[in-house]
């Protein structure tokens, strides 16, 4: 569960696996500081009816750019964020990295995707190790289980 601030996209973002790379996302309006009761319910099945509370602060400064093919559409967007990730548990820490999104736009093909990934990679830069930027967080800022999702907390991103 996200809670997001700032930018285009504020609110609260719950991300469900969808199989291999794919997630499906829930948008829910920023309301309150609280997690809406329908998300809430929604996260049920992973909870057991344990209290969500936060458990880090992503912070991400975006610089975006966009990928054009010969013709000058727009098959996607690249995006390089760097990160600050804040353990909010007692006794845990912080960590920085710098991450390359890829979104393909609407109508484009996991074949895009391959050709991007391709050409990343013939310069040097990989896939990452982990599948999120709170995944990563929750590894390297915090001594909670990283064999399975944390089940009772959200991250907190701001813009």
């Amino acid at each position: 569960m996200r809670r997001r601030t700032g930018g285009t996209d504020a609110g609260w973002h719950p991300k469900l696996p969808l199989g291999g790379d794919s997630r499906d996302e829930i948008r829910a309006p920023l309301a309150s500081p609280e997690v809406p009761e329908e998300l809430r319910t929604l996260a049920l099945s992973r909870t057991r009816g344990a209290a969500l509370r936060p458990v880090v602060r992503i912070r991400s400064t975006r610089s975006l750019c966009h990928l054009l093919d010969a013709g000058g559409a727009l098959p996607a967007e690249v995006s390089l964020d760097a990160v600050r990730a804040d353990a909010l548990l007692h006794g845990a820490g912080h960590a920085v990295w710098t991450e390359m999104e890829v979104e393909p736009a609407a109508g484009a093909g996991p074949a895009l995707l391959d050709d991007v990934e391709k050409v990343l990679r013939a310069n040097g830069v990989g896939r990452a190790s982990v599948p999120s930027k709170v995944a990563r967080a929750l590894t390297q800022t915090t001594s909670l289980p990283t064999d399975r999702p944390a089940t009772t907390c959200w991250p907190t991103w701001t813009g």
